[in-house]
C-alpha cells in the first residue's frame, strides 16, 4: 500500500511541475520619438523574447500587458490622452481599463491593460503592434511591463518611456490664400510705415 502511495505522489508531483519561460520585453515606439502632434497616427510595439528553458504556452497563462503613468512627471490625462489601440493581430489586446491608485512607494498609477495570446518558442519572440494617436498636447511618462505567472526572472520584464502630445502644425495646402496673406502682410506693412516713420 505504500508503494502503490509513493508512486501516485511521484506521478502527481510530476504532472503539478509548472514550465519555466524567462520573458523579456522590448518596447519601441520610433514614431514618437521627440513628440508626435495631435490626431497623427503612429504605431507601438511590443516584442517579448522568450529566454527559456521552457517554451511559452499562452493557453495556460497568457502574458499579461500592463500600461502604467507617473503621475508626479506626466501632465496629461492617460484616459483621454491615446485614441484606441488598434491591432490586425488578434492575439493582441490593450485598452484603457482602469486607474488603481499608485502604492506610496512609488509614483506609477496603473491605468492600461492588455493581453497576448501566443506560444513562444524557446530561444524566440513574437510581437504585437498597435496603431495609436495621441489626443493631448501633454507630457505622458509611461512604464510598461509584461508578466505572467511562471517567469523566474522579472529584472528584465519593464520599459519606461515618455510620450510628447504636440501641438498640430496648420498646413497652407491653398497657394491662393498664401499669396492672398502676402498681399495684405505687405499692403498692412506699406501702410503702416507712415505711422512709425519720424
Amino acid at each position: 500500500m505504500l508503494r502503490i502511495l509513493v508512486v501516485l505522489c511521484c506521478l502527481l508531483m510530476t504532472f503539478s511541475v509548472q514550465a519555466q519561460s524567462d520573458l523579456e520585453l522590448v518596447f519601441e515606439a520610433d514614431d514618437f520619438i521627440g513628440g508626435m502632434p495631435v490626431n497623427q497616427s503612429g504605431v507601438i510595439r511590443f516584442t517579448v523574447f522568450n529566454h527559456g528553458p521552457d517554451d511559452f504556452i499562452a493557453s495556460s497563462s497568457p502574458i499579461k500587458l500592463l500600461g502604467a503613468y507617473d503621475y508626479v512627471v506626466s501632465d496629461g490625462n492617460p484616459f483621454r490622452f491615446f485614441s484606441d489601440f488598434n491591432s490586425n493581430d488578434a492575439d493582441c489586446s490593450l485598452a484603457v481599463e482602469h486607474f488603481d491608485p499608485p502604492p506610496p512607494v512609488n509614483n506609477y498609477g496603473l491605468f492600461m491593460w492588455g493581453m497576448i495570446y501566443k506560444i513562444i518558442p524557446t530561444q524566440s519572440s513574437i510581437t504585437c503592434e498597435f496603431e495609436v494617436s495621441l489626443q493631448e498636447v501633454a507630457l505622458l511618462d509611461m512604464q510598461w511591463q509584461i508578466g505572467h505567472n511562471d517567469d523566474p526572472n522579472i529584472d528584465n520584464n519593464t520599459q519606461q518611456f515618455t510620450f510628447r502630445g504636440l501641438a498640430a502644425s496648420v498646413p497652407v495646402n491653398n497657394i491662393w490664400a498664401l499669396i492672398v496673406l502676402i498681399a495684405f502682410v505687405l499692403t498692412y506693412g506699406w501702410r503702416s510705415r507712415h505711422y512709425f516713420s519720424p
